[in-house]
């Protein structure tokens, strides 16, 4: 082969090799955008999902919170129903006890209350239109004794259980009571208080008084109404060594 036709092909191999090394590059190149813009359609597309599983997570945490305070609401309307209960089941122990010990015809003469000594219908009415003026009042007595109240006031049709009975320190509890509640217990005190006899008379009496008091100075700019039953010493006795 001459010298002039191989200087030819070289040359040509050169322009082959060129081209074919841009060729290479310019594929290349392609390859790194369509790798980068599906890598960044991949990302975007995992934030959106990551974003709606977040979202997904807050609402269930939020449904969890809100099932926890239903379960707390619920365990306290377990325990008042649970002291009602008791309460009932005490009065009425206590009902077939004195219907047994009691000889017939007895009853009139041991009734603490009588015809010439009941209240004026129209105080009573009075009573109950001031208590149905109350939005809320405290009530501040012990276990017992509110235990009493809901076995006399149970099923009332204008009593509702408070939604909160909260312990209040020396076997005392303290529970807000709405203006309807108020006259529901005021009538079925009213009524033990017209019948009862020895302790039943007692409660009913002190407790009724106590909220005829309390309900006889409201007015439209005064205090929330507080009934206290807790009367005590008037004297408090020294620590020893204080002397």
């Amino acid at each position: 082969m001459r010298q002039g036709e191989l200087s030819t092909l070289l040359g040509e191999s050169k322009d082959a090799r060129r081209e074919l090394r841009d060729a290479i590059h310019a594929t290349a190149e392609e390859l790194r955008r369509s790798i980068g813009e599906s890598r960044t359609e991949v990302l975007s597309a995992l934030r959106a999902e990551l974003g709606a599983m977040g979202a997904d997570n807050g609402e269930t945490r939020a449904r969890a919170v809100r099932a926890g305070d239903d379960i707390a609401d619920l365990r306290q309307h377990v325990q008042q129903l649970h002291l009602l209960v008791r309460g009932l089941a005490e009065e009425v122990a206590r009902t077939r006890e004195a219907l047994t010990a009691v000889p017939p015809g007895a009853v009139a003469g041991q009734e603490h209350r009588g015809a010439g000594d009941e209240e004026d219908p129209e105080q009573r009415r009075e009573l109950l239109r001031a208590a149905a003026r109350v939005a809320s009042a405290t009530l501040v007595c012990h276990r017992d004794t509110w235990e009493f109240l809901m076995s006399r006031v149970a099923g009332h049709a204008h009593f509702r259980m408070p939604h909160e009975v909260a312990d209040y320190s020396a076997g005392r509890v303290q529970a807000a009571l709405s203006g309807r509640s108020l006259i529901a217990v005021l009538i079925a005190l009213g009524e033990t208080r017209d019948r009862g006899r020895d302790g039943d008379w007692a409660l009913a009496t002190t407790v009724y008084d106590r909220l005829a008091e309390g309900l006889g100075g409201l007015s439209a700019q005064g205090l929330p109404l507080s009934i206290v039953l807790d009367d005590r010493a008037g004297d408090v006795p020294e620590e020893p060594g204080t002397a």
